[in-house]
Order: structure tokens, then sequence, then C-alpha cells
């Protein structure tokens, strides 16, 4: 009710015009309480869509002369028993488009059925949508509009709250007719007529009060006004009542049967679909009559929806409806854009922005329950992980932001422990596969020999493999395991003899390149030997004690040594402390020169002489002749000892 009011609170604005959304409302009003069928106002641009009346009924409906969207001019046709009155308050004449409106409302009408009865003038240009519906009122409830003068500045007032009420309410006027003359009759109706000789008997109790015209304004026609107004609000009043209470549930009864009938024979549904789809479309070209129509189906959907059952219906047919409207790609792409911009700028708002991300984590955190939406969750961001890491850029930030979230991580103690034991733990399940084993071990020999190419980093490798293996070796358990371990894999290895082959090979060519350097190194050392003879003696002679410095020759004669020196001297330890032979026990090598401050060794004192021997078994290698020996200590200083070698 307060929206309606809302909607027609212009109409007590005297200056404003009566709009077609006034007279819609009045032709409702009409439907509900009368048995006429007034036509769609806005099908008077589409005249071939409007229902003829039969000849044998009754229409009574308020008309429009003008074009859409521009000021025009209201009447108020009727039409019973074959003649169609109109009841114009400004010309009296049909305006163009009336005329084609009411040839289509009846064909079979001629011009000379037409009357225009003399009703009262409008006091100016914009009441004609007033007056008209003061006519249709007056015919509405059984009486002639003629007989009466409308009250102007009381119509507005009066339209409104009938609008706002139920049922037709008569509009304040007073009787047009001189005193003493009958009022002409309209209707064949009995009540009517007893009505209406009631009112002729009251008004003639009455003449000296009656007045002439509403226009008078002396005291007595003040006075007279008064009365007979509140002597016709009370007549209308009453028969108003009788219709409402005697005939609304026949007058409604029969409009549905009417209804009913006349939508069962399909071509007439379908004209009044396409009538009201056309109608519509009229009426919402008109902005003020399109905001009109919204306020109104909100307030009529809000009122509709307070029932579940028809909040749950109306859910499903929206689903629907929205689900095959979205099987078009260019609608679907359209709505898209569209919720997306109105969620951009909804986000704006911080609250908005507050609950929203409150209100997902909450549902995605329920969702999450269930383990089938969460692994299908992880396979979908993986895929989409996958794809966006598929851009360099993209990549590089991510890995900067996880190192350095990694980094500030484990400044914790516990969570680097903690991650610790979680890759150990990872690594030693992960290494249960063979496959994964083995690739991981092709790997990691594959980094170890490229890393060796540094010699560097061999070096340091080497010493650290050396330093640990040495702390290792000094444990006796794991000296004498890794011995066991040794002894068992070449026993095991040497089993096969292709093995057993290569190894003597090997040992043979180690043998040989041993031999090799040590007869390089004799050679070298008997030819330093052989300078230094020609350069002279270098140490005193252990005979006569000659000095090296002294360039006078050694007079000692290794003839005149005679048995009695042999004599004297053996059984005396030449070098106490120090080597008494030429062979190193340590080296298994012959030592040429006894050291710094220690004297040499004379061949026939040596204890060890036949060890020196070489064996003649032994190719490419030197022997020593005992038969040079005397010739060596005759020829050769005896502050030396001389090795002459022959090949075996």
């Amino acid at each position: 009710m307060d929206t309606l009011d809302n909607t027609f609170s212009y109409i007590l604005n005297y200056n404003n015009y009566i709009e077609d959304d006034v007279v819609r409302a009045f032709h409702e009003k009409l439907l509900r309480c009368t048995s006429f069928r007034p036509r769609e106002l806005e099908l008077f641009q589409h005249p071939e869509l409007i229902e003829p009346v039969p000849k044998n009924e009754t229409h009574l409906q308020v008309i429009y002369d003008g074009d859409v969207g521009l000021v025009g001019h209201w009447s108020c046709i009727y039409y019973i028993n074959g003649i169609l009155r109109v009841y114009d308050s400004l010309v009296g004449v049909l305006g163009k488009s009336q005329k084609i409106y009411v040839k289509a409302l009846f064909p079979y009408l001629s011009e000379s059925c037409i009357q225009f009865p003399s009703v009262q003038r409008q006091p100016n240009t914009i009441d004609c949508g007033l007056f008209a519906i003061a006519f249709a009122t007056s015919l509405a409830l059984k009486t002639n509009p003629s007989q009466f003068n409308y009250v102007p500045e009381m119509m507005r007032p009066h339209l409104l709250e009938m609008l706002l009420t139920d049922g037709l309410l008569a509009f304040p006027a007073t009787s047009r007719r001189s005193p003493g003359r009958a009022p002409s009759n309209l209707f064949n109706n009995i009540a009517l007529k007893l009505e209406t000789n009631k009112q002729k008997q009251t008004e003639k109790k009455q003449k000296h009060r009656s007045q002439n015209s509403i226009t008078s304004h002396s005291q007595n026609d003040n006075l007279n006004f008064n009365q007979n107004y509140e002597y016709v609000m009370e007549e209308t009043q009453s028969i108003a009542n009788n219709c409402t209470t005697m005939d609304a549930k026949r007058i409604k009864q029969n409009n549905r049967d009417r209804k009913r009938l006349s939508r069962s024979n399909k071509d007439v549904s379908i004209r009044e679909k396409e009538r009201n789809q056309v109608a519509k479309e009229v009426l919402r070209s008109n902005k003020r009559k399109k905001c009109h129509e919204q306020v109104v189906n909100s307030s009529l959907r809000r009122s509709k929806r307070l029932n579940l059952e028809i909040r749950q219906v109306e859910q499903e047919r929206d689903t629907e409806a929205h689900r095959a409207a979205r099987q078009d790609d260019e609608y679907r792409r359209d709505e898209q854009q569209r919720n997306t911009q109105a969620h951009r700028v909804a986000r704006t708002d911080v609250r908005y922005r507050q609950a929203e991300q409150e209100r997902d984590t909450e549902a995605h955190r329920a969702a999450r329950q269930d383990d089938e939406y969460r692994r299908d969750e992880q396979q979908r961001n993986t895929q989409a992980h996958r794809v966006a890491r598929m851009d360099v850029e993209f990549r590089e930030a991510e890995q900067e932001r996880d190192t350095e979230a990694h980094r500030a991580a484990r400044q914790d103690d516990e969570y680097r422990r903690d991650e610790q034991q979680r890759n150990t733990q990872a690594h030693r399940v992960a290494r249960m596969d063979v496959e994964f084993r083995e690739a991981e071990q092709e790997r990691d020999t594959e980094a170890h020999r490229a890393a060796r190419q540094d010699d560097e980093y061999r070096r340091d490798e080497q010493q650290r493999n050396t330093q640990a293996h040495r702390v290792a070796r000094m444990d006796v358990e794991f000296r004498e395991a890794e011995q066991e371990r040794d002894t068992h894999a070449r026993r095991v290895t040497r089993e096969n003899e292709e093995y057993r082959r290569n190894e003597q090979m090997r040992n043979s060519a180690a043998r040989q390149e041993l031999r090799s350097k040590q007869k390089d190194s004799w050679d070298l050392t008997v030819q330093n030997y052989l300078k230094n003879i020609k350069e002279g003696n270098t140490h005193p002679c252990h005979c006569c004690g000659n000095d090296p410095e002294n360039e006078t020759r050694c007079t000692c004669d290794a003839d005149a040594i005679d048995e009695e020196t042999v004599d004297s001297t053996e059984g005396v330890e030449l070098n106490p402390g120090g080597t008494e032979t030429l062979l190193d026990n340590n080296q298994d090598v012959i030592v040429l020169a006894p050291g710094e401050g220690q004297r040499p060794i004379s061949l026939l004192f040596d204890e060890h002489l036949e060890e020196e021997h070489v064996g003649s078994a032994m190719n490419n290698t030197w022997v020593l002749s005992f038969n040079m020996l005397s010739k060596y200590c005759t020829t050769t200083s005896s502050e030396y000892r001389a090795l002459v070698a022959e090949p075996a």
C-alpha cells in the first residue's frame, strides 16, 4: 500500500497530467469490481491486435488520443444496446487515434450509432484524464454522468483514495439538472429507478436550496452545495456498497469464466499473448512507466518470496534458465566479464574483501575434509604450477623466494634438525627402490668424476681420504676387518684365471720397470764415481792419513799391506754404531759410501760380501767380480772402494 501511495502521489499535484499508469490501475479495478473488460491501452498503436467487443456485450473504458511519450487527451466510451456514447470533457469529438481504436473495438458500428452526451467541461487543459475516470466511475455505478457537476478541487484526493482502497467510490458532485426536471434514464434497472424516484422526492423537498451551477460563489450556493454533496455521497456510496457486497463474487466468477472460455480457443490465446507482449513493450518504452513497473514487480515478488515453496520453485526455474542461457558462448563470456568487473569493484571495500576471504577460507577448509576433493585439488594445483614454471622468469622468481624463505627458516636450530631428520628418512625410504638407488649412484659417480677433473679438488680429496683412512686404521678391529676383506676379495678375484694372468702380467711389468730404474740409477752412480776419481781423492787415506788438500800423491801400496796389518784389524769393529756392509738392510741396495764422518770399509772386511753378489739368473743386470778386487786394492786409493761390474 505504501508503494502504491508513493507511485500515485503525483496525482495530488494540480499541475500534473494524469498518466496512463493511473488509467491502467483504474481499468484493473473495473475488472475486479465489475463485469466490464476494458482492453489494453498500449494496443492503440496496434489496432490489429485488439479483440472486438461482441454486439450483445456492454463495454466501458477510458481511451487515449495522441502519440506515445507526449501529452494527449483522455475520453470515456460506453457501449450498450448498439449505441456508443463518448463522454468527452474538452472537445466532444473523437481524435484520430481514438477513431482507429473504436473501429477496432466495434467493427460493426456505424458513425450514426456514436453519440456525444453533454457533460461537464474541464476547467483547464490537464484534467481530461481526471474527468474521464470520473465519468467511467459514474457509469460503472449505474449513474448518468451527464446529470452531475463534479467538484474539481476534490476530484484528485478522491481518485487517490479510490485507487488505494477496494471497490469504486463515486466522485464528489452536484446535480446539473434544473429544479423539477427528471433525470434521463439510461439504465433499465428497477433498483436504480427506485433510487431515482427516492432521489426525486428528496430533491422536491429541497427546491429552495438547489442551485443552477457550481461556478456561483454566493453564500446560498455554498450552503446548497454542501447539502447536495453530502446527499449525493451517501447515495452513491450506498449503491457502490450494494454492488460490492451483492455482486462482487458473481462478477469475479463471470470474468474468470468468460476469460477461461475465450482462452480455450488456441487462436484467441495466441492473439492474447501477442497483445500482452506488444502492450508490455509499448508500456516499457516509457521510462517512467518502466520504473513504475519495476517497483511494482519488485514489491509483488518480495511478498511472494516470503513463501518458502514459491521461493524454491522460483530458484529452480532461474537455475534451469540460467543453465540454458550459459550454453551460448557469447552470453557466458559477457556474463563472466560482468561478474569480474562487479567483483573487482566490490573488493575495493576493505570490509567486503576481509569478509570474502574469511568465507572462502572456511569453505575451502570444509571442502578439503573430503579426500577425493583434496586429491583433485592437489592434482589441479600441481598441473597449474607445472605450467606456470614453464616461464623462466616465474621459475627464477620462485626459486629466489623459496631460497630466501628456506634460509630464514633454517636459522632455527630445531627446524634445521627436524629438516635433516625428514630428509634422511625420506632419502632412506626412496633408496629402497632399486631404480632410484641406481640412478642416484650414476648421478653421484658422474658428478664426482666431473669434480675430480680439477687437480686441486683431487689432491684435497686424496688428503682427506688418506687422513680418514689413517685415523680409521688406528682401530685394531677396523684394521683386521679391512685386511680380512681385502684378503678375501683378492682370493675371490684370483679365482678368475683371466684376472690372475692379468695380475701376473702387471706384476712382471712392474718388476721390470723397477729393475730398469735401478739399472739407470746404478749407471748414474758409476759415472759419478769415475768422474770423482778423475778429479782426485776427496777423503783421507785410512792407511797413511794423507790430507786430501795435499797435492802429494798417496804412496800407500796395496801390495805392501802385510798379513800382520790384516790380522791386526780382524775382529775390530771399524765403524762402531755405523754400517759394516755395503748392503743396506733396509733398502736392499748397495751403499757406496758410509756417510759423512765415517770411514769407508774395504771389501776384504765386508762380512756380507756374498750377499752383495747378484744372481746370474737375472738378465740385463750387473754382478761383482771377485777377481777384480785385488786389482782394485792395488790400483785405487785406499780411501775409496770401487765396484767394477761386468755383464753376467
